[in-house]
């Protein structure tokens, strides 16, 4: 898995100003993927990061999860976001239940589960918005259906650590010492 990458797609998860990041990505057999998981998670795990794989959608393509358990169990215990999620059949809320529905959903749909945006740490609003197919407020690394002043903050939060995080990566720096614990 090109750590670029991570230090590119990621860059608010290792920070500690997002709860989790998504990465799709080659590889060349899963076992070497597997290796390649279990070797960051054992760099990461020491800054609270995790990464696992969600899916296969497609040939030699995963899709990695990272995440900071801690950020995802306050994200997913916000009331509105609880109540979401209650609603899409996660009827327990701690991380690793929930982990374990979403994974299901993906092996079993073939499709994006929509409360995905839950697990990224999405405004539980925004998330409704996008599965009611309402018109969008705003976009930028998600559709805003409804605090825009609060997304486009994060959003130039998200890009100001994207651009700070690639640099360090880009002069040498290891994405263990760009990890904040």
């Amino acid at each position: 898995m090109p750590e670029n990458l991570i230090a590119e797609l990621c860059s608010p998860t290792l920070t500690a100003v997002k709860c989790a990041s998504l990465i799709n990505c080659e590889y060349e057999t899963k076992q070497k993927l597997n290796d390649d998981i279990l070797h960051m998670n054992q760099r990461l795990s020491k800054k609270g990061i995790h990464l696992m794989v969600l899916s296969y959608p497609g040939k030699n393509h995963a899709l990695i999860y990272m995440f900071r358990p801690k950020l995802l169990q306050e994200a997913l215990d916000v009331p509105d976001t609880r109540e979401l999620m209650k609603e899409m059949g996660y009827s327990d809320h701690r991380i690793g239940c929930c982990l374990n529905v979403l994974r299901n959903k993906f092996v079993s749909s073939h499709q994006f589960p929509h409360e995905i945006g839950c697990f990224l740490g999405y405004p539980s609003e925004d998330v409704i918005g996008f599965m009611k197919n309402e018109k969008c407020l705003y976009h930028g690394m998600w559709k805003v259906y409804g605090n825009v002043e609060e997304a486009k903050k994060k959003f130039a939060l998200y890009e100001h650590v994207t651009q700070r995080c690639t640099a360090l990566f880009q002069s040498g720096m290891p994405l263990e010492e760009i990890a904040v614990a």
